[in-house]
């Protein structure tokens, strides 16, 4: 049986979920083999796995038309909102560039929300988080997600800073923390990951193939983990797609990450 929650005592609830619930749509986590490489998803520890293959309002998208007004995590334990029609993603099934995969699409105005602090890092010692995604222009701001609607204390992201380089962010009483890598993705698919640890204060940025890029640029000590909303979108310019998010509540290794990697890089080409 897979535990599809592990219970850290960290605001997390231990469950047990059948893989066929948790993955609905994916007949197991693992590929055999890509070129001597293997790919799968670590199970443990992983708080939620947003995937737009699933339409399915318990477990997956649920379709306004062609946007998407929910996407609950393949657990169905978490969901990502927009009443707002005019703001909804665009839900697009087969694209012919990724082997008829499905995503979301965000422009300059959609965006969905999660209006609670469960996916904070003020509820777990340590959150990672993984986001595939593409985007058409590099711009600042062009964030793929965000930790609150506004830039305060506790607020942090996946984005763009000036001239498109990639970047992530954490806010707190002492300032704008950042690390970047002075690279520019727009027009390639991209893994981009950004990872807080809350008991040593330590931010990390998951890039690409690289685990934990690292940078002096930040202080070894962050503070005030706040806030309240959990958000992907909306595209600060261009276009925004959306596919797959995994949200750990501990740290990954380099071999774990390694092994997503290679599990999108089957299905995309990274």
């Amino acid at each position: 049986m897979f535990k599809g929650f592990q219970n850290t005592g960290q605001g997390i609830t231990a469950t047990t979920t059948k893989p066929k619930n948790m993955f609905a749509g994916f007949p197991n986590t693992a590929f055999g083999d890509f070129n001597g490489l293997v790919g799968n998803i670590p199970s443990d520890n992983l708080v939620a796995w947003f995937n737009p293959q699933i339409v399915d309002g318990t477990n997956g998208i649920t379709l306004n038309g062609n946007t998407v007004s929910s996407w609950k995590d393949t657990s169905g334990t978490y969901n990502l909102v927009q009443a707002t029609a005019a703001n909804q993603p665009t839900y697009v099934q087969n694209s012919p560039t990724y082997k008829g995969r499905n995503f979301l699409s965000f422009d300059t105005t959609d965006n969905l929300q999660l209006s609670a602090s469960q996916l904070g890092i003020g509820t777990n010692p340590i959150l990672t988080v993984l986001v595939l995604h593409f985007s058409t222009i590099n711009s600042n701001p062009n964030p793929v997600l965000r930790y609150q609607s506004t830039v305060t204390n506790g607020s942090y992201g996946i984005g763009s800073s000036t001239g498109g380089v990639d970047q992530v962010f954490f806010q707190d009483t002492t300032g704008f923390r950042f690390l970047t890598t002075n690279a520019s993705p727009a027009g390639i698919m991209t893994l981009r990951g950004i990872e807080i640890n809350r008991t040593n204060g330590l931010l990390y940025y998951h890039f690409r193939r690289t685990w934990r890029f690292s940078s002096t640029a930040i202080p070894t000590t962050l503070t005030n983990y706040n806030g309240s909303n959990f958000i992907l979108g909306a595209a600060g310019n261009g276009v925004i797609q959306i596919y797959d998010v995994l949200i750990y509540n501990r740290t990954i290794d380099v071999t774990e990450y390694s092994s997503i990697y290679n599990y999108f890089n089957g299905f995309y080409g990274l």
